[in-house]
């Protein structure tokens, strides 16, 4: 065994950071928010108050099984502190933050609860309680809406294993606060969800994470040609690949990106790598212990 090899047995393990820039900056490096020993962090969600904007992010302890949602405040451009604000005894991401009706709604993934949860914020960004639970016994995950009268066409998408899924679509009304399944005619991408719907230009675009070889390998970009009740037609404009990206670091480290969105005034990512962790050993022992007492 070499070395490199030893040493990520020993001492490395996968860990994920997160990027942010302003948008249409395309030679304007991404601003990179390492993870801390404490924790790491994906899944990344910008949004603005008209105030200030925020980065909601999946947050994984070190030392645990289960992520929670954390958000920091964007201070010069760069990712501030992450928060804690929302804890659950089960694990928790895609943190997919939006406005409606005047008020801030989260649709995070929630697949272990077997349910899909709607939060609403008490105090807009730090303070959130469980609104509405939309559906149960289902496995869906990171959800994306794109806007429509009355609430949003959802596309979520429903595992079968880690590799292997499908999109599945939705109508969240939200003045009822209810989920149907539509079924519409056309063509669409099975590719599980990298980020919600966004538009620029005036067309709507989405990311979708590749996984055929591993989890979230790279991103496929897909413009949205119609979306309605009852059709849904999208075709495939871009992949991005790590190696693709402006970022304020050497890249050379970072192996994967499977997250991307963006609002008005930024966009953000995330990124996958190796990180050390001295105490990679007592970590494993920990998560095995926690795993045989659950």
């Amino acid at each position: 065994m070499g070395w490199k090899r030893m040493v990520h047995k020993l001492c490395q393990q996968g860990a994920y950071a997160v990027g942010i820039r302003p948008v249409d900056r395309e030679d304007c490096p991404f601003l990179i928010k390492e993870p801390s020993h404490g924790a790491w962090y994906a899944d990344p969600f910008v949004c603005g108050d008209g105030k200030h904007e925020y980065v909601f992010v999946e947050l994984m302890p070190t030392y645990g099984l289960l992520g929670k949602i954390a958000v920091a405040a964007v201070v010069d451009g760069r990712i501030g502190e992450f928060h804690v604000v929302i804890d659950e005894p089960f694990h928790l991401s895609f943190p997919n933050v939006f406005q409606y009706g005047g008020k801030w709604y989260m649709l995070p993934e929630t697949n272990m609860s077997g349910q899909v949860r709607l939060y609403c914020a008490d105090e807009f960004p730090y303070r959130w309680r469980l609104d509405t639970i939309l559906m149960e016994n289902v496995r869906l995950v990171d959800h994306a809406l794109y806007p429509v009268k009355d609430g949003f066409l959802m596309v979520s998408h429903d595992i079968v294993d880690e590799i292997h899924g499908y999109n599945r679509i939705f109508f969240l009304d939200m003045g009822k606060k209810t989920l149907e399944e539509l079924h519409p005619a056309g063509t669409w991408s099975n590719i599980r969800l990298g980020g919600t719907f966004f538009q620029k230009n005036g067309k709507w675009y989405h990311a979708l994470q590749d996984c055929k070889e591993c989890y979230g390998e790279y991103l496929h970009f897909f413009e949205v040609d119609t979306f309605s009740s009852e059709k849904f037609v999208e075709h495939q404009v871009g992949i991005t690949r790590v190696e693709d990206i402006c970022l304020s670091t050497d890249t050379s480290k970072y192996q994967r990106i499977h997250t991307y969105n963006c609002d008005s005034h930024y966009e953000v990512i995330d990124l996958f790598f190796d990180k050390m962790y001295v105490d990679k050993f007592f970590i494993h022992q920990w998560k095995e212990w926690v795993k045989h007492t659950r």
